[in-house]
């Protein structure tokens, strides 16, 4: 409630199935959850396929 988010948009963040990140979405999360950006978010690098 406090993101101000839909329940789907939650599930996505929390399964890890969200497709396109929205910056204010974001924003709002850390707001919600007094954290910062690099709590929510890791980046994995793609595989390298040339082997």
């Amino acid at each position: 409630h406090r993101a101000e988010m839909q329940r789907t948009q939650l599930n996505q963040f929390c399964k890890g199935t969200v497709t396109r990140l929205d910056t204010a979405v974001l924003a709002r999360l850390c707001c919600a959850l007094n954290c910062k950006i690099e709590d929510l978010l890791e980046y994995v690098p793609p595989e390298n396929k040339e082997k």
